[in-house]
């Protein structure tokens, strides 16, 4: 028995049913290639070809959202510009 080439339905039916770890610390992400955003963290996936990977030409940060508020939003916007700058 060989491995099986899944089709676009049967990858995607997997991919949903795989275990996620961090899932519960998700709330939301965007994703510029959708332009929009995603409340499943499910579908949080970073492309092997995105420059980001295999380029190391990217600038992210994470963050805490607590109580109505980014916790550390300044600390955060000053990590994200100085990154940028580079």
């Amino acid at each position: 028995m060989g491995i099986p080439v899944l089709s676009s339905e049967e990858w995607q039916e997997k991919l949903m049913r795989l275990p996620r770890r961090g899932v519960g610390n998700v709330t939301a992400f965007f994703e510029h290639r959708m332009g929009g955003i995603c409340r499943d963290p499910r579908h949080l996936l970073v492309p092997l070809d995105d420059h980001m990977v295999h380029r190391g030409d990217a600038v992210f940060e994470s963050l805490a959202f607590r109580n109505g508020a980014i916790v550390q939003l300044d600390a955060h916007m000053e990590r994200m510009m100085h990154s940028a700058e580079r």
